[in-house]
């Protein structure tokens, strides 16, 4: 009986988590991964990696294709990031 009643317990706790823990995981906006998506201006030349500025931050960048350095001063694509670097690629000029 007393087996039965824990193993509900902890099937509700299951069940309660699944639904509830979207809910504490959204992106706030000072986290890395709300970055991705946004452009950014690059502060020194990357080649490959250097530092860019994205909504008036710092931040380590580097490039995803390593063979084409970007400029200073060109605007970069946030891709992804990969601890607190970000890995960027140059938007195409139109």
């Amino acid at each position: 009986m007393y087996i039965g009643f824990v193993s509900l317990w902890m099937v509700k706790y299951v069940l309660v988590f699944t639904f509830v823990w979207p809910a504490y995981d959204k992106l706030l906006p000072g986290d890395v991964k709300s970055l991705i998506g946004t452009e950014g201006i690059t502060e020194e030349r990357l080649d490959p990696s250097g530092y860019i500025r994205v909504h008036g931050e710092l931040w380590r960048g580097e490039v995803i294709e390593k063979t084409v350095p970007v400029e200073k001063g060109e605007t970069v694509l946030i891709e992804r990031a990969l601890g607190l670097t970000l890995l960027v690629k140059p938007v195409q000029k139109k």
